[in-house]
């Protein structure tokens, strides 16, 4: 499994640096990441909703949304570590990615998406998106669970895709927390953003 990631990665790389899979790519998957991360750092409307880190809980890393990529597999979604040492992509379909990239701008779709409708039945109904796990990968998917809050004081725990929780717990200012075990497997490398 971690074979095929790499080799996915390096494919991404290859994509963004404009080359072909026989030549060495020019700008490296880690350092397109970096950039966008570095960039969307101070802008997202997301990253700043979510600044403030929540205790994380034992074998799980708070990350925060940052950043999205283009890839022969469809779009990154950069998940990056309070102290920027690592990201996780999340490869997305273009209905993800456009609800993504809205919700990192802080800016609503021109019609409310499918994001934007349980946001607002779980506002209606007292409910909101208390924390977002990403805990393990099965069959090189992640998979996730969305913690809800509801009115009456109780929790529920639903499985998710990694994309839709992310999205909304992006829309709810939620923390993200992502297993250990899923950093090591899948989270690539910054290094210091500021050589980049």
């Amino acid at each position: 499994m971690r074979i095929w990631l790499q080799k996915t990665l390096l494919r991404a790389a290859m994509k963004l640096g404009g080359q072909d899979a026989e030549t060495k790519p020019s700008v490296s998957f880690e350092a397109a990441a970096a950039r966008t991360i570095r960039d969307g750092r101070d802008e997202s409307e997301a990253g700043r909703a979510q600044a403030e880190e929540a205790e994380s809980p034992a074998g799980y890393r708070q990350m925060v949304p940052r950043g999205h990529l283009p890839s022969p597999l469809g779009t990154a979604l950069l998940l990056a570590a309070f102290d920027d040492d690592v990201f996780v992509p999340v490869f997305v379909g273009p209905s993800e990615a456009l609800a993504f990239r809205h919700r990192l701008a802080g800016r609503p779709y021109a019609r409310p998406l499918s994001y934007d409708l349980i946001d607002r039945l779980l506002a209606l109904t007292g409910g909101h998106v208390s924390e977002v796990r990403i805990e393990q990968l099965r069959a090189d998917r992640f998979i996730a669970t969305i913690v809800l809050s509801l009115a009456d004081g109780s929790s529920s725990s639903l499985d998710a895709r990694a994309s839709d929780a992310i999205i909304l717990a992006m829309g709810s200012g939620a923390p993200i927390f992502v297993a250990e075990a899923v950093v090591a497997h899948t989270g690539r490398p910054l290094g210091d953003l500021s050589k980049i």
